[in-house]
């Protein structure tokens, strides 16, 4: 194992087997990132969607309440 910190924070050597593990985790990383950024854009066009609904609707019962009154 590579070297720790008394903190048993890594001090920066690691040997093959520890790099190969951590790369191993920073691709496992890296996809979990890429997974959270797509689902969250996806919300994000959800909730565009949604506003643009909800505005569609209240200019529609506008439109409707006016030709009610006159």
């Amino acid at each position: 194992m590579g070297r720790e910190s008394f903190s048993g924070v890594p001090t920066g050597e690691a040997g093959p087997a520890e790099q190969k593990e951590l790369e191993k985790l920073r691709a496992q990383d890296q996809r979990e990132i890429k997974a959270l950024k797509m689902e969250l854009q996806r919300k994000e066009k959800a909730l565009a969607e949604a506003a643009a609904l909800l505005m569609l609707r209240k200019k529609w019962e506008a439109f409707c309440s006016e030709d009610e009154e006159g």
